[in-house]
């Protein structure tokens, strides 16, 4: 059996040659007439017949391109016995590129991977949050004035009479007005008052009480002409300290200081801190009158605690060199 194809007279146009799926075709089509033929040599017309049915398919198939849109790889090739072309098994596993930002959009969110920059870039803008604020402030002040306007509205009455008898009209809103005000102060006066009562009411209990507790430390400096000096001494004193020291050792300074500006004895002042100081200190058994405990010898002196007063004794020399 023999094979013969021949070239038609008619080229193809132009960059449309008889290669690929168009040859494909023409040789499936002559092998599929020629097994339907019995063995034996094949005539001449049917070949010359089928060749330019070849090449006519071959013509009509760049105008049938041409009119057809392109169809997608995903489209299945089918031959002229039925049977589907084998297809590439990478084709269906293309993906373009907006899946794949889609994908990865996905996993962020589910994985809460979402970029930093942006986050820190909003803080920054705290203080937009705080511009709603003065327009609310000013949305209220506008309802206010217009209720104040709707209060202060004349009837129809009134404003006739504003225009044919304004001395009556006049004092009348006058009054109005001072009621209005006179209420409002009156109100606020009883929500303010009791708070303002209780507060000065716990401000003297608590001078009271300072004052009692200074004047029991200090008995001699309880006497009505000492008082002013007192005071003084105790408003500059707590003027530069303030709270940071203890209202004990406060007491302490404040009242050697106003012994000291009101020329009272000095040595008066350290008798007393001395008397202060010897309960403090622990006393010393004497032993029995002929018995002497072994390796003890002589009794010592104790010291006197004048090391320790000399700061009064400074603090004296110093006020009295100074003119009051």
């Amino acid at each position: 059996m023999t094979l013969s194809i021949k070239v038609p007279e008619k080229q193809a146009p132009e960059n449309e040659e008889l290669t690929g799926d168009a040859l494909d075709e023409a040789l499936a089509e002559e092998f599929a007439r020629m097994a339907e033929e019995p063995e034996g040599e094949a005539p001449v017309e049917e070949t010359q017949s089928s060749e330019e049915e070849v090449t006519e398919e071959v013509q009509e198939e760049p105008s049938e391109e041409s009119s057809e849109e392109p169809k997608s790889e995903s489209e299945e090739k089918v031959d002229e016995e039925g049977k589907p072309e084998e297809e590439n098994p990478l084709e269906g596993l293309r993906v373009s590129e907006e899946e794949i930002a889609k994908a990865v959009e996905e996993v962020k969110k589910k994985f809460g991977l979402e970029d930093e920059p942006e986050k820190k870039a909003e803080e920054p803008k705290k203080p937009e949050t705080e511009e709603p604020k003065e327009d609310e402030a000013k949305k209220l002040r506008e309802e206010l004035e217009a209720k104040i306007q709707n209060e202060f509205q004349l009837s129809e009455e009134e404003a006739e009479k504003l225009l044919t008898e304004p001395n009556e009209v006049l004092p009348k809103f006058a009054s109005r007005l001072y009621m209005q005000v006179f209420d409002s102060l009156v109100q606020a006066m009883q929500q303010q008052l009791p708070t303002q009562v209780v507060q000065v009411v716990q401000m003297e209990q608590a001078r009271q009480e300072s004052e009692r507790r200074f004047y029991a430390e200090w008995p001699e400096l309880d006497r009505p002409e000492f008082k002013p000096v007192v005071e003084r001494i105790a408003h500059a004193y707590f003027s530069q300290v303030g709270n940071r020291v203890p209202f004990e050792e406060a007491i302490k300074e404040i009242g050697a200081q106003a012994w000291v500006a009101l020329r009272l004895p000095v040595e008066a002042l350290m008798k007393r801190e001395a008397q202060k100081a010897a309960p403090q200190q622990q006393e010393v058994p004497q032993a029995p009158a002929g018995r002497m405990p072994p390796g003890t010898g002589t009794p010592t002196r104790q010291e006197s605690p004048k090391k320790e007063l000399n700061v009064f004794e400074e603090l004296a020399e110093e006020i009295l060199n100074e003119d009051f």
